[in-house]
């Protein structure tokens, strides 16, 4: 059979570059699915992998090595969900609370090495385990590969992969550790709290299950909650960032369906699947509040997980048919709402009103009073061109659709280059001031003139002066100042 390495290739469904295999002059990554041919029949046989390598590279995988250029196999699951990183690499091999740690990393430019990695992994480990109370298991391996591309990164039961864009560490080392922290908790959700429809450790027998989406929100909820938790991440950055940048992409590119509806499909729309980072989150972390509020504090999301883990880990996944069910046991009958609404349901996320339960007062939007305009549209580049992916309502009048392309903006062509600079032009006209679009829907053209709105801030949050004792508690416990 022929191999074809996944980076840059189009195939029916998108191979993620951590997901997949390429082969560089300095580096080489494998993933099982992308090499291994499946032979019916012998899907449990152990086979042995034998590797020939320029004398330069090194080998980092957590698959047990029988010499230094051959692995062992114990099946074809285990060659699959285990990748291997080769190259010009880094390895470095610690314990950290207990668990065996050991990171391997390429750096194009050669100015990441494991030993950067080794803090924000280590500041990981120790928040998750502050966060769950323990650790998932008792090793972990991390392949991070630093090239041309920003990717994220896939966890598997022994070992995770990463891609990022090679920079300065210290301009991409909050959002390594970010993808770090998601991966990391992924042991835990869903490796170890899962649905039985979920085969553990199989590649054959996975079925739908209703709930993998909403738990993918749940560890990206996770994942920053642990990190303000340990001190790692303040508060105003979660919320001024991470929170409120998940409310932009909920304007930017809504979900069409419910997260549990998303996870029934097989097949998903790409704005879908973004959801589930956004409004998945969004979900978790009103969930996590409201708890607290209903029960003055007492139990928020990180004790339901820990429950959960404790009552239905790995050797006891949850009934698949009785998931919400269980899911109303450990946060009480009055969230039946909540879950049908906001997780089978896909009503508008009730912000204002949860956020209030910590003080926080919340404006979808806010005039602001400063008189500069507003285009009262969002563009940003698009595969087809700059593409219309927010339209304030005021302009429902003006015959705009998301998903318009925009030629021209004032008779001058619209490129990645000038977007920004021709955008910032129109808001510096005095309010009311006209503009015109050069639109393209399908295969129609079209002008429109617009004028420009008063500004209006969108998704403000501020804390009043003062708020009271109940609010305060609740606070200090969402992060974890109280536990």
């Amino acid at each position: 059979y022929e191999v074809r390495g996944s980076w840059g290739m189009l195939f029916d469904t998108q191979v993620y570059p951590m997901a997949g295999t390429v082969v560089k002059k300095r580096f080489s990554l494998i993933n099982g699915k992308g090499i291994f041919a499946i032979i019916s029949g012998l899907e449990n046989k152990p086979f042995d992998v034998r590797l020939r390598l320029p004398e330069s590279w090194s080998i980092g995988t957590a698959l047990p090595f029988i010499d230094d250029s051959t692995l062992y196999c114990e099946n074809f699951s285990i060659a699959g969900s285990t990748p291997v990183l080769m190259g010009e690499i880094s390895t470095l091999a610690d314990q950290i609370m207990g668990m065996d740690v050991a990171i391997h990393a390429f750096s194009a430019s050669d100015q990441i090495s494991s030993e950067d990695l080794y803090e924000p992994v280590n500041d990981v480990i120790r928040a998750t385990y502050d966060f769950m109370g323990e650790l998932p298991s008792n090793s972990a391996t991390m392949l991070f590969i630093f090239d041309d591309k920003h990717a994220g990164g896939v966890q598997f039961r022994k070992s995770s992969a990463f891609v990022f864009k090679d920079a300065p560490f210290p301009n991409i080392r909050q959002r390594v550790q970010d993808v770090i922290a998601h991966e990391f908790f992924h042991l835990f959700i869903p490796f170890s709290i899962r649905s039985d429809a979920l085969e553990d450790g199989s590649l054959f027998k996975a079925r739908p299950s209703g709930h993998l989406r909403v738990f993918e929100g749940v560890t990206e909820c996770a994942s920053d909650m642990l990190q303000v938790h340990a001190g790692l991440k303040e508060m105003g950055h979660y919320l001024g960032k991470d929170f409120r940048d998940k409310l932009f992409q909920e304007d930017f590119f809504p979900g069409s369906v419910s997260l549990y509806k998303m996870s029934r499909q097989k097949r998903r729309k790409q704005n879908d699947y973004l959801s589930v980072y956004s409004r998945g989150a969004l979900v978790a972390a009103l969930f996590d509040i409201h708890l607290l509020e209903r029960t003055f504090g007492n139990r928020g999301l990180r004790d339901v997980l820990r429950d959960l883990h404790i009552d239905y880990g790995a050797d006891r996944p949850l009934p698949e048919e009785r998931f919400f069910e269980i899911l109303q046991e450990y946060s009480g009958p009055e969230f039946e709402d909540f879950i049908e609404n906001y997780i089978v349901g896909i009503k508008p996320l009730p912000v204002k009103e949860v956020l209030a339960a910590i003080g926080l007062n919340y404006e979808a939007s806010q005039l602001a009073d400063n008189g500069e305009g507003d285009p009262g549209v969002v563009i940003i580049p698009g595969e087809k061109g700059p593409e219309i992916v927010w339209i304030d309502k005021r302009r429902a009048p003006d015959g705009l659709q998301r998903g318009d392309i925009v030629l021209e903006l004032d008779r001058q062509r619209l490129t990645p280059a000038n977007l920004d600079a021709l955008l910032e032009r129109v808001r510096q006209r005095p309010v009311g001031s006209s503009f015109d679009l050069r639109i393209k829907r399908k295969r129609r053209r079209f002008d429109v003139t617009l004028q420009s709105l008063p500004f209006h801030y969108r998704h403000v949050m501020t804390f009043p002066r003062t708020i009271s004792p109940a609010q305060q508690s609740i606070l200090r416990r969402w992060q974890g100042l109280d536990n």
